[in-house]
């Protein structure tokens, strides 16, 4: 993930990935309270700023990983991980760990913050993939 160094954002069709000192948080972009860009906010430690009116969020479940973690925004559907990696919660207590994931981004589903499908169910639909 050279392309997220320490500190900094990427967004991932409508997924902001931050790097944390080394470890990986992601979320949805648009900040629950005014729908402002979460990855164009200030990143503080684990909280990010966000640009428009300046509410604060934490940075929630992070992913641990080496370089070899791949993330993919597929046509409205998950976020794809794929490589080894761990997620661990904000308090620390390990989620998950393995080498592939499908992770949730239509918000909806109920075994968050992995995909169960829901997505098709609500005909979701990604301003933004990674297959443009």
């Amino acid at each position: 993930m050279n392309e997220v160094p320490p500190g900094s954002a990427l967004l991932v069709g409508n997924v902001a990935v931050f790097n944390i000192a080394g470890s990986f948080c992601a979320t949805q972009d648009k900040c629950t309270h005014g729908q402002g860009p979460l990855s164009a906010g200030k990143l503080d430690g684990s909280t990010v700023t966000c640009p428009d009116h300046g509410a604060v969020a934490d940075g929630g479940v992070r992913a641990e990983t080496n370089d070899g973690l791949s993330l993919t925004a597929s046509a409205n559907g998950p976020l794809l991980a794929q490589g080894a990696f761990v997620l661990r919660a904000a308090v620390g207590q390990g989620q998950y760990e393995g080498t592939n994931a499908e992770l949730c981004r239509c918000g909806a589903s109920r075994n968050k913050p992995f995909c169960d499908g829901t997505h098709e169910r609500i005909a979701f639909r990604s301003e933004e993939t990674g297959d443009d």
